[in-house]
This record gives structure tokens, C-alpha cells and sequence, in this order.
């Protein structure tokens, strides 16, 4: 947190909410808006340099995510994996699909330009059944003006077996359960933030850099002529990017590739990979299944085109005419 900023609470004992200040901005850095409006002023950026990972992903293309159209510091927000804690989605689906999602979007601010990529997150958070022993822990002594079940703030605070820390750029004291055991005050207990716990404390910065003039590598398909099964088998194969030592260059970089059967005829999709899969420089060839498209059909005989796609522009790499030596029907 900026030496220039001060956390305070707002409300009535018991009641009251966090507002956090930075010295000449007049806005709440609690509230979303306001700290989008700070990054802007703090930073000088351009009226695109906050954007939010659906915009980053929905972009026509790279051009206009480019350093030149956003600026060449841009800040990319997204609270999905937030969203989806608290109304429970995550216990049902898991946090894959929102990691890939996330990657995509780092990999679209390098083919944007940006060489530099610093992935930040805030908090973790617990989808929990408590023991009996694990909750309504007694409140802490002292003025408490803040309350919730993994920490209570105020002044003064003591207590028998939770944590008791000072809140940074405050005068406030802050009381956290140990482990996973909670206070006893309102709200269920299915959902709550990690109080002193790693993620909590400790915040993850991971930082990508890439050289300025890296490209992806180069993908081909090892030609096949027919297509004999529901579930068929290709063969990727990167460029060679080592030198005769055995170095890689280090300007190239690998990408995720989907792999797919058109019907030259009708623009239909048969056959397609299940998943992405990496390509990598220095790499071996890679192998992947092709699965029949649900409701498809086409005639033993039909001309088809293989294709390899980058999964995340749809860019063709490589393409090859294949014959259907199969009968593709409602019985499949």
C-alpha cells in the first residue's frame, strides 16, 4: 500500500465500513470505480488504460490493444474467480476454466506488444463446513468497529487465541481467528475470506517478460491423406528453433493450438480436438485426437481440409485436403 494512503472506518460501532483515502484524491479506494478513477490520475493514462479482461479478449485485434493505442502502461481488472466464490460456482465447475481464461489474456497483451505482463491477485477465499469447535469464537476485548466472522477491527483489541495485528496506514488493530475458526456474529458460514491465512497474507505477483520482437513459433501438420475414424489421430510438429548446440531462441515463444475437419463442401466442422494443446520451441512433435462434432454428417468419399488453428485468434497455421473414408451419420 502508497505510504500516502490511510485506512479509516466509516459508520456506527459495530457497523461501520472501510474507506481507504491517497493523499489528493477525493474518492473511496474501497469502491471499484474510484479506484479505477485513482489509477488513471496516479498514473496518467490514456482513456483506454483500464480495461477489463473480457475487453482485453473481445478485442477485433491486436492493433488495438497495441502500447501505441492504450498506452504503454495498461491495467487489465477482473473479479470473475471473486464472483463465482462467493455465489458458489467454483464448487461445481473448479477454477480451470477461469485460470485458462486468464491465460489468454496474458497471451493477448503479447501479441498486443507488451513484452512486460505482472499478474497480481488480492485474497483466496474458503468454501467451508465448520467443526463445532471451529466457530463462534468469543469477540475480542476492546472497542470493536468493525465485525465479521474472519476479523474484527477497532481499538484496543485483545483476545485469548486470535491474531491481533495492526491494520497498515492506520491507527486501527485488527483481530483474525487462527487456522480456519471463525467469530460468532451474522452470516452462514459456506463462504468467507481467508483471514490469517498464506493467501491473505502473502500477495502472488508473477511477471512474464518476453523479448520485444518475439514471434510464436511456426506449427505444421504431418500430412495424412485419410480420415478412417471417429476418433482420429494428428501429429503436430513444431519448427525447429535450436541452434547447433542445442539452444533455443529465446525470440520465439510456443502457443496453444485446436486442430479441426472442414467439409470442403458446406463450411461444416466434423471432426475437431477436444482441448488446446501447447507447442513449445525445442519441443518434439505432438499428438492429439480428433473427436466427431455432435449432429454432423457427410458421405464416405467427401473432400475434407485439416486445418490447425492458434486457439486464440483462430489464425490457420497449416492446412491439408483429406479424403472421408468413413460414413459420418446419425448412427455415430
Amino acid at each position: 500500500m502508497s505510504r500516502k494512503a490511510r485506512v479509516s472506518l466509516a459508520g456506527k460501532t459495530g457497523g461501520s465500513s472501510f474507506r481507504v483515502t491517497a493523499e489528493g484524491f477525493e474518492g473511496d479506494l474501497s469502491q471499484a470505480a474510484s479506484r479505477r478513477e485513482w489509477l488513471r490520475a496516479a498514473f496518467k493514462l490514456k482513456e483506454k488504460g483500464v480495461l477489463q479482461v473480457g475487453g482485453v479478449l473481445d478485442a477485433d485485434a491486436a492493433e488495438s490493444l497495441s502500447p501505441k493505442a492504450v498506452g504503454k502502461l495498461l491495467f487489465v481488472l477482473g473479479d470473475e474467480l471473486d464472483v463465482d466464490g462467493h455465489e458458489g460456482q467454483l464448487k461445481l465447475t473448479g477454477s480451470e476454466e477461469h485460470l485458462e481464461r486468464y491465460a489468454r489474456c496474458v497471451r493477448r497483451l503479447r501479441e498486443a506488444g507488451f513484452a512486460t505482463v505482472a499478474v497480481v491477485t488480492d485474497h483466496g477465499f474458503f468454501h467451508w463446513d465448520p467443526e463445532a469447535h471451529e466457530k463462534d469464537l468469543a469477540r475480542p476485548e476492546g472497542e470493536v468497529r468493525f465485525e465479521a466472522r474472519r476479523a474484527m477491527a477497532g481499538h484496543d483489541l485483545r483476545h485469548g487465541s486470535a491474531l491481533c495485528l495492526k491494520v497498515t496506514a492506520s491507527d486501527l488493530d485488527c483481530s483474525v481467528p487462527r487456522g480456519v475458526a471463525v467469530f460468532k456474529t451474522h452470516g452462514g458460514l459456506g463462504y468467507f475470506h481467508g483471514g490469517a491465512t498464506l493467501q491473505e497474507l502473502v500477495i502472488p505477483v508473477v511477471v512474464a517478460r518476453w523479448p520485444r520482437k518475439a514471434r510464436k513459433i511456426a506449427v505444421t501438420l504431418k500430412p495424412i491423406a485419410q480420415i478412417t475414424a471417429l476418433s482420429q489421430r494428428v501429429e503436430l510438429q513444431p519448427e525447429r528453433v535450436k541452434d547447433l548446440v542445442g539452444h533455443v531462441d529465446q525470440n520465439v515463444t510456443g502457443l496453444q493450438v485446436v486442430v479441426k475437419v472442414v467439409d470442403r463442401k458446406s463450411g461444416a466442422v466434423l471432426l475437431r480436438s477436444k482441448a488446446a494443446v501447447l507447442v513449445e520451441p525445442g519441443a518434439d512433435s505432438v499428438a492429439l485426437e480428433l473427436s466427431r462434432v455432435e449432429g454432423t454428417s457427410a458421405h464416405a468419399g467427401a473432400a475434407l481440409d485439416l486445418q490447425a488453428m492458434d486457439a486464440d485468434n483462430e489464425e490457420v497455421l497449416d492446412r491439408c485436403e483429406v479424403t472421408l473414408k468413413i460414413e459420418l451419420d446419425e448412427w455415430f
